[in-house]
């Protein structure tokens, strides 16, 4: 209440739709505490009178008097002012008003409540909307702090320094019209801070996937490389180990194997600027082709091994034959 009337203030500093329902409201509650008065003054003056009266018996004038203050119309409001339209060319422009205590004690407590019922449902938009904008201002750092991470705050610096003005506009609408901005902060920055922190999300994501990537390359590309010189000892031991044994295919050109490492150091230098979406490209073309190159020489490594087995399978056979034969 002293933040919707301040006592520095006849006038509440709301605006909008809070001051649409407080405005009247506060204005009552000003009125109540004026009737307060009024109807305190009455019971004074009853008091009074009872006071003086020494016994029960022979005070019937001021039974009496005692009755009209607590029962009769005895409270005087400020004059009633008829209004132009309802007025005939002889009637007065206002007339006298006044009620009965209990009259006016109903009226104070109907102010009451339709001011507490207001102040209430502007503390409960507060308690809405403050929980609503520290989290959109949290959502801010945390979406600095990824992007910081990720190092491309220059990319979303306008956006997210946007979205900061428009926090403050909020905030300080929300101070001073909490039930017309409450809705603000839902409609005009969640979705958008949402949108930037998906945005970095996918990033991040990404990130970590060409970081995976180039590390499971590098060992792939070792693999390559040993696979590649035992494909090359295959070929030249296959014929020395067994008379017409030929390697299934020809040696990956070394020129291509070579490149590969070159090729993952241009996606690296694309991952470390930034550039993932075209460095998860270059390593789903860069996987391609090493998976190839290894699917080629494994063969070539493999048929000197399934060879060198076979010998060695008819060796034992013979061996055991001759055994046998002996």
């Amino acid at each position: 209440y002293q933040l919707l009337a301040p006592r520095s203030s006849p006038r509440s500093t709301m605006e909008g739709e809070t001051l649409r329902l407080v405005g009247p409201a506060l204005d009552e509650l000003g009125e109540l505490f004026e009737h307060r008065g009024r109807l305190t003054e009455v019971l004074e003056r009853a008091q009074a009178v009872r006071a003086s009266m020494s016994s029960f018996w022979g005070n019937d004038e001021r039974e009496q008097e005692i009755r009209a203050l607590l029962e009769g119309p005895s409270i005087e409001l400020p004059p009633e002012a008829t209004p132009l339209a309802r007025r005939a060319l002889l009637d007065p422009g206002s007339r006298d008003v006044r009620v009965v205590p209990g009259q006016l004690l109903d009226a104070m407590s109907a102010a009451f409540q339709r001011a507490r019922d207001a102040v209430v449902t502007v503390q409960q938009a507060w308690e809405r909307v403050e929980p609503a904008m520290a989290s959109v201002e949290r959502k801010l750092e945390d979406a600095r702090s990824s992007a910081a991470s990720l190092g491309i705050e220059a990319s979303v610096e306008e956006e997210l320094g946007q979205i900061e003005r428009d926090l403050e506009e909020v905030r300080t609408r929300v101070a001073r019209d909490p039930l017309g901005a409450s809705g603000d902060v839902v409609a005009r920055l969640e979705p958008r801070i949402a949108a930037v922190t998906s945005q970095l999300g996918v990033l991040a994501a990404q990130r970590g996937r060409v970081d995976d990537g180039l590390t499971r390359a590098r060992a792939t590309l070792r693999e390559l490389q040993e696979v590649h010189a035992s494909a090359r000892v295959a070929i030249d031991a296959m014929p020395r180990e067994v008379e017409g044994a030929r390697a299934p295919r020809g040696l990956t050109d070394d020129g291509h194997v070579e490149g590969l490492g070159p090729w993952l150091e241009k996606i690296q230098e694309a991952a470390s600027a930034g550039r993932w979406a075209t460095a998860e490209v270059g390593l789903s073309r860069w996987n391609e082709a090493t998976r190839g190159y290894l699917a080629a020489d494994g063969e070539i490594a493999r048929a000197l091994s399934s060879v060198l087995a076979r010998r060695d399978e008819i060796a034992g056979r013979l061996s055991a034959r001759r055994a046998q034969a002996a």
